[in-house]
């Protein structure tokens, strides 16, 4: 829906599961970190918890013969910058490598 419009905002109101929109910024925030789109084999999975927020995040080569992971556990408040601490660390543990792998 367009940001500022009040009356939709309204409307939609009833549609909004505020578990599945926590999960839903965590995992993409995640993406935008990684960069993530359909040609490369990345996922991103956010649950709520009883308290917390857990998203468990994969980055592979497209054989399956390298898989990077992480799972992160958080504050639902924080669900953008669970999701991005996430990307970060799978970079960091691999990931990097396999992106470079999969883009060449």
């Amino acid at each position: 829906m367009r940001e500022r419009d009040a009356n939709m905002r309204t409307m939609l109101a009833g549609l909004n599961h505020p578990d599945s929109r926590v999960a839903a910024e965590a995992e993409r925030a995640f993406l935008a970190v990684v960069e993530g789109d359909c040609r490369i084999p990345v996922a991103g999975h956010a649950v709520m918890l009883e308290h917390s927020l857990k998203i468990s995040c994969w980055l592979a080569t497209p054989d399956g013969g390298r898989v990077a992971r992480v799972d992160k556990e958080g504050f639902p408040s924080m669900a953008a910058q669970l999701g991005e601490e996430a990307g970060r660390e799978l970079l960091e543990s691999g990931g990097a490598e396999i992106l470079e792998l999969v883009r060449a």
